[in-house]
């Protein structure tokens, strides 16, 4: 009896212990990045530290991206990649016509009260955009 319950705390342990390193990162998104809906949250010029106002969307699907300037009414598109990184993934970023790409980071941010939300942040053209999300229904 004594080895039976021996050999049941070690299956309990080892399966504390399993569960400890592959469980699920509570800051890693839960979401695929294209079931998000993005909102802009923010523009900012680095080169001046002064927040812009313009009304830009950001739509991701399984390849592709397009990030639309709504006030020129103009599409920038591209490819995209993920890469786990830390608690969320870098996002390379292959804007079409331009050589260089540009990574950002995806991952989860926690507001004081609520819970956490899909975010995504990444500097182009001298300016940090800031993206929250929600889950795209």
């Amino acid at each position: 009896m004594k080895k039976f319950l021996k050999i049941l705390f070690l299956i309990f342990v080892a399966g504390i212990i399993l569960t400890a390193c592959t469980g699920k990162d509570e800051n890693l998104p839960d979401k695929k990045i294209y079931n998000v809906k993005w909102t802009l949250e923010s523009m900012i010029n680095t080169d001046y530290g002064v927040e812009l106002s313009n009304d830009m969307a950001l739509k991701f699907d399984k390849k592709n991206f397009v990030l639309t300037d709504r006030n020129s009414a103009y599409d920038y598109t591209g490819t995209y990649k993920l890469k786990k990184a830390g608690a969320g993934y870098e996002v390379i970023m292959k804007f079409d016509g331009f050589e260089e790409p540009v990574t950002g980071i995806y991952g989860m941010r926690t507001y004081k009260d609520e819970d956490p939300k899909p975010d995504l942040v990444f500097e182009h053209w001298n300016t940090k955009y800031s993206f929250i999300g929600e889950e795209d229904k």
